[in-house]
């Protein structure tokens, strides 16, 4: 497809935003997954912020505007990661990208450069408020957005702690695990964490920590307690919880912290910045009954494609066999004296094709017989 065609594929897709949320999208080859990242920063300086396709079966153009704190973040500079047409607007944060053909990346995409203000404090989120996503066949795809975050360097009389929970893909049925993290980490002595997450879809079956200490977790109402004789000061993850996915899951499940208590040795009462993450479901394929894209014939095969009934991912096409031939007897046809006659054969009574050719019974010609005379009279 040439650049400027695109182009135009561009301008009528944009158009349609003005009449239909983009968010509200599906298409036949699933959905595209993008994420955030979570990045450190001190106030008054510069940070770059990542933004990747985690789950990307195919985009030729996105749209994508970004949601942050402009009185605390400015959008300096952007830069994309992979070709095509890019443009960022520092001053609204909308993102615009085309190609003239698919691009299947996952991880980084593109990076935006923020100028973080001189009284920024805690966690600046950072994420996606809409999106408009569509492949070369010019289908718009469905956006699963993930949301990150600027956390801010605790300061140096005492801080407090930045706590995030990840986001990973499951499936409906199944189980999952999702890591907790401790991204900044002063030194810490003690904590009491409750979960956030909807237990009608989630359900916790187990926990492990991955520090030492005493750690409980209740599984029911997702209380977790954690405490030490000394400051554990680990980055990184500390704990796991594994989740039992609900059947009828769908979509993303928000993992977040509702309520937290953090200390460390000397009973001093640290600030905690948290960073919800999701747990992504994708979707447990059912095939539907199938649509024939190419009728079998008696000597050749067909093919018949199949979509999931639940997303309508495409989940591809299989062989249907030849019917073969319906043989129809063909009579066989007597010889006469002055005809020809035939013999016995046979054809298909769909396409008419000969199966058993019938052969010619050549004319037996006459059986002569005497008349004797007759001497004439008086």
């Amino acid at each position: 497809m040439k650049k400027h065609v695109f182009s135009l594929f561009l301008s009528a897709i944009l158009l349609l935003t003005l009449v239909s949320p983009a968010d509200t999208a599906h298409a036949a080859g699933g959905g595209v997954s993008v994420s955030v990242g979570t990045v450190e920063a001190k106030a008054g300086e510069s940070v770059t912020v990542p933004v990747s396709f985690d789950v990307n079966p195919g985009v030729a153009m996105f749209e994508l505007a970004m949601d942050y704190d402009s009185t605390k973040l400015t959008i300096t500079g952007s830069k994309c990661k992979v070709g095509g047409d890019f443009t960022c607007n520092n001053t609204n944060g909308k993102i615009i990208w085309f190609s003239d053909s698919n691009m299947t990346t996952t991880g980084v995409v593109f990076e935006l450069t923020f100028a973080v203000a001189a009284d920024a404090t805690g966690t600046l989120p950072v994420g996606i408020k809409s999106s408009l996503v569509a492949n070369l066949d010019e289908e718009e795809l469905a956006v699963n957005k993930n949301s990150g975050g600027v956390v801010l360097a605790a300061s140096p009389q005492g801080g407090g702690v930045s706590v995030s929970v990840g986001t990973v893909e499951a499936k409906a049925g199944e189980s999952v695990t999702v890591p907790v993290s401790f991204d900044v980490n002063p030194g810490v002595a003690m904590f009491e964490l409750a979960m956030d997450y909807d237990s009608t879809k989630l359900t916790i079956t187990g926990s492990k920590c991955k520090v030492g200490g005493d750690f409980t977790c209740n599984n029911t109402n997702g209380k977790i307690i954690w405490f030490s004789d000394s400051n554990m000061t680990t980055t990184g993850v500390v704990f796991e919880l594994t989740f039992a996915v609900a059947a009828d899951a769908t979509g993303t499940l928000p993992v977040g912290i509702k309520s937290s208590l953090v200390a460390n040795l000397d009973e001093e009462e640290l600030t905690v910045n948290m960073t919800p993450g999701n747990v992504n479901i994708s979707c447990a394929h059912t095939a539907d009954d199938g649509t024939v894209t190419k009728e079998a014939t008696c000597t050749e095969d067909g093919e018949k494609s199949y979509k999931c009934s639940k997303c309508g991912e495409d989940m591809g096409v299989k062989t249907v066999p030849a019917t073969g031939h319906t043989e129809v007897k063909d009579a066989a046809v007597s010889a006469t004296c002055t005809e020809a006659g035939k013999t016995e054969g046979s054809h298909c009574s769909v396409c008419g094709e000969i199966i058993k050719a019938q052969a010619v019974v050549p004319a037996t010609g006459h059986t002569e017989v005497k008349d004797a005379a007759v001497s004439a009279t008086c």
